[in-house]
């Protein structure tokens, strides 16, 4: 009796182009990846992060209250700095330019030599002036070593153009986590299947390279 091929559905597949943009994370002061649910955006994200020798500071998203986006922010932080965590906690989430600069030193003072990258998950769930605000200071501020990195369905950060044109952000957009005919093919040979050509032209025409349908 021959063998049967094993499959494997939960292989995680990243298209050569989102791969070439989250290899640009270090090399600014944030990365904006902005796409509908189910392109793989969180994903992608871990993926790359395993790899990664940096500190990680992972802060799911979950409803639009300042109080809770600080709370969670603090407690990340405290796998840094214990003792900042909770002098920024104290501080409360800075909401003019004088808790800014506070937060903005406490924060600088206790980063690691090998960097720190703090993913943003579901950032439209909080994206409002305030967070953007405090987001902007950080980056127009360039702390050494610490990368700001933002996943969203749509954003509505305050200036993203401009800070995009200025070199702070990099913003990718869909297209990068679309699947071409050739990523189709490429994905479905990493789950252990062989698609005939007339599937792979079917599956991209239905789909239009999105990954979850």
């Amino acid at each position: 009796m021959p063998n049967k091929k094993m499959l494997n559905s939960k292989a995680i597949f990243l298209t050569d182009k989102i791969r070439s943009q989250l290899k640009k994370i270090p090399l600014y002061s944030c990365t904006v990846i902005e796409a509908p649910m189910g392109y793989g955006k969180t994903t992608a994200v871990r993926e790359y992060l395993k790899n990664s020798h940096r500190s990680i500071m992972w802060q799911k998203c979950f409803s639009n209250s300042i109080s809770g986006f600080w709370s969670m922010f603090c407690r990340q932080f405290r796998e840094i700095d214990a003792a900042q965590a909770e002098r920024l906690l104290q501080l409360g989430f800075p909401s003019d330019s004088t808790t800014k600069e506070k937060a903005l030193d406490l924060i600088q003072g206790a980063l690691p030599s090998g960097g720190t990258i703090w993913v943003l998950d579901d950032y439209h769930l909080i994206d409002c002036p305030e967070t953007a605000g405090f987001i902007e200071h950080l980056l127009w501020n360039e702390l050494p070593g610490f990368h700001i990195v933002l996943t969203a369905r749509y954003i509505s950060f305050i200036k993203l153009e401009e800070m995009t044109l200025k070199g702070y952000v990099n913003h990718v957009q869909k297209d990068s986590l679309e699947l071409s005919p050739e990523d189709i093919v490429s994905y479905y040979r990493l789950c252990g299947f062989a698609p005939e050509e007339k599937e792979i032209h079917w599956l991209y025409s239905y789909t239009e390279g999105w990954i979850s349908a």
